[in-house]
């Protein structure tokens, strides 16, 4: 597979939880990181994060607002879990948790001027930002298409019903030229070289917004939010313990590998891929004052040199 082609991604691992009812706005809006009450037009489409009281990661997701719903899009695997914590905090509200995961095929398409390639078949204007999701019929299928991505590269993430998938892939496919088919493996490889954490990997119960470089992801105006005080609190100092870095390996690597310095442990291996371009790289988490990319750390199998990332930033 070439970095030329745009590149056609199942998204299994992705899921969708569904919020409505006539309180969903302002009720999701005292749970989560980032300000959803003025989600519309072509502005509806934000990162946000649910957090513990003590501040930690507990779930990151697209948050995006259609007219009649909230989506939360997040990692499959959370689905369940994230749903269980948010009805804890439903009382005398007016609103409805679903698991949509069933009711929608993901796809992801990474590519160059693919939106130019798609123009034709499509009733309506795709997303032209990461902050913008529309429901369309590409030719004679009808989708919700969002312009948030993973890696560096243009990007288009689709949700279709499960039975319209392969229609949606001959029409895309009829569009695009040079498309290739991507699987997990491709996906993660992608993840990691763009530097996104990814929920039970980088991001756990463990994990400070700002230690994971999600500051984005979090509203410094919006009223209040579980975990909130904490992580104001933290922002009032100005430092941090620990960063989350991108790592070149000079051998093998595995997820769990301790990073040492000067005979000290000082971080500790989250993803591992092997890309193409960049070779044996990965994320991790090192303290903060062996965060500067370039600094050597020892590692089981040689030496590991953190980068920055994205990869494609870094020779």
């Amino acid at each position: 597979m070439t970095s030329g082609n745009s590149i056609w991604y199942p998204l299994a691992h992705r899921g969708i939880v569904g919020v409505s009812g006539a309180d969903r706005v302002r009720w999701l809006n005292g749970m989560v990181t980032q300000e959803v009450g003025d989600l519309g037009g072509e502005q509806n489409v934000r990162r946000a994060l649910l957090l513990s009281r003590q501040g930690r990661v507990l779930a990151d997701f697209h948050v995006i607002g259609w007219e009649d719903e909230l989506w939360l899009e997040l990692e499959a695997s959370h689905v369940e879990s994230v749903i269980e914590h948010l009805e804890r905090y439903i009382i005398a509200d007016d609103v409805v948790l679903r698991d949509l995961r069933g009711s929608y095929a993901r796809f992801a398409l990474e590519g160059e001027a693919i939106r130019d390639a798609l123009r034709d078949t499509s009733d309506r204007a795709l997303p032209a930002s990461e902050q913008s999701a529309v429901r369309v019929c590409l030719d004679d299928v009808s989708c919700a298409v969002a312009g948030y991505r993973f890696g560096v590269r243009e990007q288009l993430q689709f949700s279709v019903d499960p039975g319209a998938a392969d229609r949606l892939f001959e029409v895309v496919s009829a569009a695009v030229p040079n498309l290739a088919v991507g699987d997990a493996t491709d996906w993660e490889r992608l993840r990691v070289e763009a530097g996104t954490p990814r929920l039970g990997f980088e991001l756990d119960e463990s994990v400070l917004p700002d230690e994971a470089g999600l500051g984005d992801a979090v509203s410094t105006t919006k009223g209040c939010y579980t975990g909130q005080e904490v992580v104001a609190r933290l922002r009032s100092r100005g430092t941090i313990k620990h960063r989350l870095v991108g790592l070149r390996f000079d051998g093998k690597a595995a997820v769990g590998d301790k990073l040492v310095a000067e005979g000290r442990t000082v971080g500790e291996v989250t993803s591992v891929v092997r890309s193409p371009e960049h070779g044996a790289i990965g994320l991790g988490f090192v303290n903060a004052d062996k965060s500067t990319p370039g600094e050597r750390l020892d590692a089981p199998d040689g030496a590991a040199e953190v980068a920055t990332v994205p990869f494609a930033q870094t020779p």
